[in-house]
């Protein structure tokens, strides 16, 4: 195999991942979502405490599914929510207050799940297991009727 050839096989195979990733983040409403609540550059130190939750599972609207890719920040300002960083093209980290998720308890086909509204972007749902959002935000019920 010569060198340009292979060049031409990774440019394709790149370009091919960025129009995917990209295409994911239209369908799935990721990009809606990133107009109103896209997080800051700019990494702020918060104090209190706060809970991670890493390789987790998400569906989104028109049945786009994040598979153990997402990763989930709760804390006293609201709701942080990216993807791993190889699947970051389209994707940008959100970070959603609290008074914004409206809560939706739903019974999936094998554990109950809950369904996170949002306030700027009602046509965009975010299904999550009941568990890790309890986890989540357990620690913030003081917070409002977001939990």
């Amino acid at each position: 195999m010569n060198a340009t050839l292979l060049l031409k096989i990774i440019t394709c195979s790149v370009g091919i991942w960025i129009g995917v990733n990209l295409l994911r983040g239209y369908i799935g409403g990721w990009l809606r979502l990133a107009r109103t609540y896209r997080a800051s550059s700019q990494k702020k130190v918060v104090t209190g405490i706060s809970r991670r939750r890493f390789f987790q599972t998400v569906y989104m609207r028109w049945l786009m599914v994040y598979g153990d890719c997402m990763m989930f920040r709760a804390d006293a300002r609201g709701l942080r929510i990216s993807v791993l960083p190889v699947f970051r093209i389209g994707h940008p980290s959100l970070m959603i207050p609290w008074n914004e998720i409206t809560v939706v308890n739903l019974e999936g086909l094998f554990k109950p799940i809950v369904e996170l509204r949002f306030q700027a972007e009602p046509s965009v749902p975010l299904r999550m297991s009941r568990l890790v959002y309890q986890s989540l935000a357990e620690t913030f019920s003081s917070i409002g009727d977001a939990h």
